[in-house]
């Protein structure tokens, strides 16, 4: 395929008849992992919907923390994949000019953010697609940022970044999207009243075989698999462990990208009782994920804010139940025998329930494994993502 420095195709070669063309933008994405939720959720978005679309992703050529570039991948030009096609741009080629060589050199019927408070890969790319072609659609997935959680770290960057958006009105420019009810307050709040459409999150929606393992009491082995931030609140884990009577294992994988954030939990690990063994293990490849949930009995993390939690429902599908804050779309956990979920203020729930689960029996345990299994199945049923995708891409402008 013919491609030019600024990224000029021949569109007909990509935009089938009556399958609309989407461009997305996303700060990372395959063969990254490190920055977990967003990268699964475009992932899912194209394997799910590439019947039916024609996807274009623009993305930087870089992991997340990482100063090197993937191996092997050529950048500035599209490189083809069976169900979409991907631009890695390198660090020099991030600019405004270089961005608005690609929206201006190429045909698509979409644009579609996936960050709130991203400048080069939402906020640019708004600016720069409603300046030239303002006749074609543009939806934001602000992927739970402006959740009350999240919108407490960093605020006046955050709330000087909403100030940006909204003094270029581009609040009125998109439609957002957004993955639940809660998602779609929390996006009023900060913006007003703007359009704003619900669709799930689609995870894998194949389910893993699910694997025994052995359960005695008096034993634990949980996990936490996410970024290591003090959004995911690693550290309330950490102080819940201070109590324990039992002995327990905890292994922590994921990007550790907050490193005075880290400097802390080393310190809080440093003295906990010798019956407490915490490991951090380092970063998981999405391939890898289920394998590793199924070696653990509990999946932990008391989160500041998720608009949906990728981990909390892989665990889930891997037949393991969830300990995690109650600022999730996973509710009434316990009556479902899939997990417990706690407000953050509860200062006791966490440390008992550490303590019940290990406490349990292999009969016991089982009893939750099925359930946190069966409440992932009933995810994937309930989901009817053609029809909701379908509403959210044909939306009409908001001008």
């Amino acid at each position: 395929m013919a491609v030019d420095s600024s990224g000029r195709v021949d569109a007909k070669q990509w935009i089938l008849i009556n399958k609309p063309h989407i461009l997305i933008f996303v700060d990372w994405f395959l063969p990254g992992y490190k920055a977990g939720g967003p990268i699964r959720s475009v992932m899912n978005l194209v394997e799910t919907l590439g019947d039916h679309y024609t996807f274009s992703i623009v993305t930087t050529d870089r992991d997340l923390g990482d100063t090197e570039p993937y191996p092997a991948i050529e950048t500035e030009t599209w490189t083809e994949y069976d169900s979409c096609r991907v631009w890695y741009a390198s660090p020099t080629h991030q600019s405004y000019r270089h961005l608005r060589n690609i929206i201006f050199n190429n045909e698509f019927d979409l644009l579609y953010t996936q960050s709130m408070f991203s400048l080069k890969y939402t906020l640019f790319p708004l600016w720069i697609c409603r300046a030239l072609k303002p006749e074609v659609k543009m939806v934001l997935a602000p992927r739970g940022m402006l959740h009350k959680g999240a919108m407490g770290l960093k605020s006046r960057k955050k709330k000087l970044f909403l100030w940006i958006f909204k003094t270029l009105r581009l609040q009125k420019a998109v439609i957002f999207h957004a993955t639940d009810q809660q998602e779609e307050a929390d996006i009023k709040r900060w913006l007003g009243e703007v359009k704003v459409e619900l669709a799930k999150n689609l995870p894998c929606t194949v389910l893993p075989p699910l694997i025994p393992l052995k359960k005695a009491p008096g034993v634990l082995r949980m996990v936490f698999l996410s970024r290591v931030s003090v959004k995911k609140g690693v550290h309330r884990i950490l102080e819940d462990l201070q109590g324990q009577k039992v002995h327990i294992e905890f292994d922590i994988y994921g990007a550790r990208d907050e490193p005075e954030y880290w400097n802390r939990l080393e310190g809080m690990i440093s003295v906990l009782p010798g019956h407490i063994t915490v490991n951090y293990r380092g970063t998981v490849p999405p391939e890898q994920t289920t394998a590793i949930l199924q070696q653990y009995h509990l999946f932990v993390m008391p989160t500041l804010g998720e608009n949906f939690g990728h981990a909390i429902f892989e665990s889930l599908a891997a037949g393991r139940p969830v300990l995690i804050s109650d600022q999730t779309p996973w509710k009434r956990l316990a009556e479902q025998k899939a997990g417990w979920e706690f407000p953050l203020q509860d200062a006791d729930g966490f440390a008992r329930t550490l303590s019940v689960v290990a406490s349990m029996g292999q009969e016991e345990w089982n009893e939750y494994s099925e359930g946190a299994r069966q409440l992932a199945a009933s995810y994937i049923k309930g989901l009817d993502s053609e029809v909701a995708y379908a509403s959210l891409f044909s939306l009409p402008r908001n001008v």
